[in-house]
């Protein structure tokens, strides 16, 4: 089955080709809109914004300007609706973009612009290793290559059904809730994606992996697979929170009451506070936020599938060292249609990601696999 991160519509409008190119991202209505959106005085706004010819903007007009689009969208007018989307555009994209950074936890992360190609690049050192000393002359070195090749990205989406008439009026209420949702839902399918793609790579590589799987975290798994990565740099390790708690137990921590002996007065502040220990073995111990996946309930009836499995631990050389690489592709792409399912006029934003770990160096990320949680991919 293929990753599934769309929101289906039906006669999808792409905003962009409707855009008259008035609103931009610094346009003053951005910010009154989402002053409505979150409830906050917008007397505060007076005499600060200014248009794009420098004049003190009327917050006055502006809300005019809010619900007056509201209206003529709600009657059809495909202009003002798109006009409404490109200011939740600009509301939504500064702090999406901003939290998808943290992409780069894994490793490096870089934006490129709409046009741009995703190509990875993977140098390494090819000819002759240099001599211990030079013999009957200077001492050979070897000289760098550079691998290069194209990475396929994949669209995620995030949407809400948009409410007109509550606009028209100056209610906004449901506009803060529901950007809020895209932003939160484009976030979790980034993570879900990228984990899977690294799953799927260090599986699917061939060759020297460290990897371990069996009934839980072990201490002995874990300190061999840090002893390995740690040969490449300094290392990080990354889960969800029912593998990355485990590691609570290597350093002699026990429920609430501590085991004293050998455990630091700080190292049991810490995991009183976070419920996490911070450092294992001088590595950073890193929660992977892992939220549940509502269309997905369980057979039990008592609770649903997480976007990514509970069970895998990673090991990951940190910055420049991790052979991962994530990028995001241009910003945010907004669309109005109607849903699929229910007809309701629905507004999809669409983001471009892509996810690579440099070919044959897979070998790089080490991997624990905690079986009693079982792996549902979505990606195979």
């Amino acid at each position: 089955m293929a990753f599934n991160g769309m929101i289906e519509l039906n006669n999808a409008k792409r905003d962009v080709d409707l855009s008259t190119g008035k609103i931009t991202p610094k346009s003053p209505i951005v910010e009154i809109f989402s002053y409505m959106a979150k409830g906050k005085d917008l007397s505060e706004l007076v005499g600060k914004l200014k248009d794009a010819n420098g004049k003190i903007a009327n917050i006055d007009d502006g809300v005019a300007y809010i619900k007056e689009a509201a209206r003529q969208a709600g009657g059809g007018n495909a202009y003002a609706a798109v006009e409404l989307n490109e200011i939740r555009t600009f509301a939504i994209q500064p702090i999406l973009l901003e939290e998808l950074k943290l992409l780069g936890w894994m490793g490096r992360y870089d934006s490129l612009g709409y046009n741009d190609t995703v190509y990875a690049t993977k140098k390494r050192l090819v000819g002759d290793k240099s001599r211990f000393q030079a013999s009957g002359g200077d001492v050979v070195f070897p000289a760098w290559e550079y691998d290069k090749y194209p990475v396929s990205t994949v669209t995620i989406s995030g949407g809400y059904q948009i409410d007109y008439r509550k606009i028209q009026f100056g209610n906004l209420e449901d506009e803060e809730i529901g950007m809020q949702q895209v932003r939160t839902d484009i976030r979790n399918k980034a993570s879900q994606y990228v984990i899977y793609t690294i799953y799927n790579s260090i599986n699917n590589a061939e060759g020297v992996k460290f990897t371990s799987q069996g009934a839980g975290i072990t201490k002995t798994a874990l300190d061999e697979t840090i002893r390995n990565i740690r040969r490449f740099g300094s290392v990080g390790i990354f889960g969800d929170y029912s593998a990355v708690s485990q590691v609570n137990g290597f350093a002699g921590y026990e429920g609430v009451t501590p085991t004293v002996a050998g455990v630091s007065e700080a190292a049991m502040e810490e995991i009183r506070r976070n419920g996490l220990l911070g450092m294992y073995a001088g590595c950073v111990v890193n929660e992977i936020r892992n939220g549940f996946d509502m269309t997905m309930p369980l057979a039990s009836n008592d609770g649903w599938q997480t976007l990514f499995p509970q069970g895998l631990l990673f090991v990951i050389p940190n910055g420049m060292d991790s052979p991962v690489r994530t990028w995001t592709r241009g910003g945010l792409t907004s669309f109005t249609g109607n849903s699929v399912e229910t007809a309701r006029v629905l507004s999809r934003w669409d983001l471009e990601i892509a996810c690579d770990i440099d070919k044959g160096d897979e070998y790089k990320v080490g991997m624990l696999h905690d079986t009693t949680f079982p792996v549902h991919n979505p990606m195979s």
